[in-house]
């Protein structure tokens, strides 16, 4: 079995049966973390101890992305191949761990060339390293004694209160020390010091006419050259907390290629659309095109498959052991307490707001803040087919948004008019009031909307998101154009028809009290008649729809309306006191063509009970 261990100090691995690996011909290799805690009490370590002293000698392993797979939800799968030559233990390191990565979702394999002996990969090892670096720093000049360090060796005139003294600078006396400085450019481990070799200097040597003269620097008054460097180049030193990935190959001083998945947060793709009508009312261009955001990690050059659907990912919301995030939250807090203070505290705001805390690899992360709410209806929820978009590899950098044309094609429309009548009932009403046209009748809307009807005839299904309709340059609307399977039809509503006006009424015909009685309760029944009409007053012929949800149970429909009789809908009633089991739902549905200055009439009839 492989093993991986993280720690700061030396470790122990279990050797790896490389015979079994080779005899069950694996194709990936499964990274399982164990805490090995043993340490040698002998002398002289086994042959499988890592000498940690010298694993930052060997070869850095430098990853790059070549593919992301990206869901509509803000997840993505990343491919990253890296080459590197073994040392002589077989031993690389990589300091390109990921920021984040959920569990069971990173794998590392060796890709082996056509016709070569595969090396196999031993183990992987996740620690934090504290590294030392020295490195030179500019910086402009602050003071006079620094102004004098960065031009030395240069002829310079020197101005004093008691004259000029010209002459070549020769050397800047004082006392050495290290001050602390912020490194703009730092990398994206946490920073323990950082500190940058300074000399409080009082005095300085001039040669002048072959003497040496010494001269206090609070004498002078003015430096003067023909050329005069105003920066300074001192020796940085930084301390840093750093994850690194330590892998064992079972080869020294080799050529390895290896490839890199994880699956983690922080890229998501929105698809956008447009429907454009022209002159044939029975057809409509539909654009499509992605809308990128990278919240993750920059990527360069990389291959983007663009996924339609969501995937079953139950451990999406546990961290992968190997990529060290709760150890590095714990330097972040302990290494800088206010910057981690203020990430938790806008954790609802980071991250598609799915994750918060992580330590992000670029600075550029922390200042944006630009990351859009995305609406639930777009984010990629409820199961579907998962269907792939690729496109061309393309740079996309850590907090960079892109828009990507996806295609258009020419598809069938029909315009179609619907009237959804939505009739609500008082429960409370069982009696006569003395009015013949007294009717507990309620509306809730009474509008006609013209809305197109698409046929997906491409090979690609349409997955949710925002439609703009135009009508050539015309605005129309905006909308949700739904999930659709090829050669489905998906309806987007466009906006409410004012050339068509319905009217909807209703009377009582019948009133019998003691019509019924349940579980000791008496109940009248009413029956009532309900009169529909809808007039065209367009100038053409339209496709109509008239859905007419009503509680009770409908007795009769004229016009060869589609009668379906349905269980009890609390929503359809207001005050309704009595026994849901005596009262059905009923839906009828008319469609038909209307021509121009034409009214539909037609009547339903239904009846209730309420208690008296």
């Amino acid at each position: 079995m492989l093993s991986c261990s993280a720690s700061r100090s030396r470790r122990a691995i279990a050797p790896t049966s490389r015979w079994r690996s080779r005899a069950l011909g694996l194709v990936g290799l499964a990274l399982f973390v164990s805490a090995i805690g043993t340490v040698a009490a002998a002398n002289d370590p086994p042959a499988y101890w890592i000498d940690t002293s010298r694993l930052d000698k060997t070869p850095p392993l430098e990853f790059a992305t070549e593919r992301a797979i990206v869901f509509k939800d803000g997840y993505a799968l990343l491919v990253n191949r890296a080459q590197g030559r073994t040392d002589a233990h077989g031993r690389l390191i990589s300091e390109q761990v990921p920021d984040e990565a959920i569990l069971g979702s990173v794998w590392v394999d060796v890709v082996a060339e056509e016709g070569t002996e595969p090396i196999g990969l031993e183990s992987l090892t996740a620690r934090r390293e504290t590294i030392d670096e020295t490195k030179p720093e500019t910086h402009v000049c602050r003071s006079m004694s620094e102004l004098l360090r960065a031009n030395l060796e240069r002829e310079v005139t020197l101005s004093t209160d008691r004259g000029d003294l010209v002459g070549t600078l020769v050397e800047v006396i004082g006392s050495e020390s290290d001050e602390p400085y912020v490194d703009p450019l730092s990398s994206a481990s946490p920073l323990l010091s950082s500190t940058r070799r300074s000399i409080d200097a009082s005095h300085v040597v001039v040669l002048s006419q072959g003497r040496k003269t010494v001269l206090a620097i609070g004498e002078i008054r003015r430096l003067h050259a023909p050329e005069l460097e105003v920066r300074l180049t001192t020796e940085a030193k930084t301390r840093r907390d750093a994850k690194q990935w330590v892998l064992q190959f079972d080869r020294a001083n080799a050529d390895v290629e290896v490839r890199l998945i994880y699956f983690r947060s922080g890229i998501r793709w929105i698809p956008t659309y447009r429907v454009t009508l022209g002159d044939d009312p029975s057809t409509a261009e539909v654009a499509l095109q992605a809308e990128l955001l990278n919240e993750a990690e920059s990527l360069e050059q990389a291959a983007i498959d663009l996924v339609v659907g969501v995937p079953n990912f139950r451990f999406r919301e546990t961290p992968s052991p190997l990529v060290l995030e709760a150890a590095m939250r714990m330097t972040l807090q302990q290494a800088a307490p206010m910057l981690m203070n203020n990430l938790m505290s806008n954790s609802s705001q980071a991250l598609f707001t799915q994750r918060s805390g992580e330590f992000r690899r670029d600075e550029s992360a922390a200042a944006s803040t630009d990351v859009p709410e995305i609406p639930s209806e777009l984010a990629g929820v409820g199961a579907q087919d998962l269907y792939v978009i690729p496109l061309d590899p393309m740079t996309l950098g850590l907090g960079e948004r892109a828009a990507v044309p996806l295609g258009r094609s020419i598809v069938p429309c029909r315009h179609v008019y619907t009237w959804d009548l939505q009739v609500v009932r008082d429960g409370s009403v069982s009696a006569p009031t003395g009015g013949a046209d007294d009717s507990p009748l309620q509306l809730s809307v009474n509008r006609v909307w013209h809305q197109l009807e698409l046929t997906n005839v491409t090979d690609a299904p349409w997955t949710t998101g925002a439609a703009l309709l135009l009508d050539g340059q015309q605005p129309l609307a905006q909308e949700l154009l739904g999930y659709t399977s090829p050669g489905a039809t998906v309806r987007i509503p466009v906006t409410v028809a004012v050339d068509l006006r319905g009217d909807y009424e209703e009377v009582e015909t019948d009133r019998k009290l003691d019509a019924m009685i349940w579980n000791g309760d008496r109940y009248a029944r009413i029956d009532k008649v309900g009169t529909l009409s809808l007039r065209n007053a367009k100038r053409t012929n339209v496709a109509v729809e008239i859905t007419v949800s009503i509680p009770g149970s409908v007795d009769s429909a004229g016009a060869d309306g589609k009668v379906a009789i349905g269980d009890f809908r609390s929503d359809a009633w207001s005050g309704y006191a009595g026994s849901p089991g005596l009262n059905r739902h009923s839906t009828v549905r008319w469609a038909f063509e209307l021509a121009p200055d034409e009214t539909f009439t037609t009547e339903l009839r239904s009846h209730f009970f309420v208690r008296q």
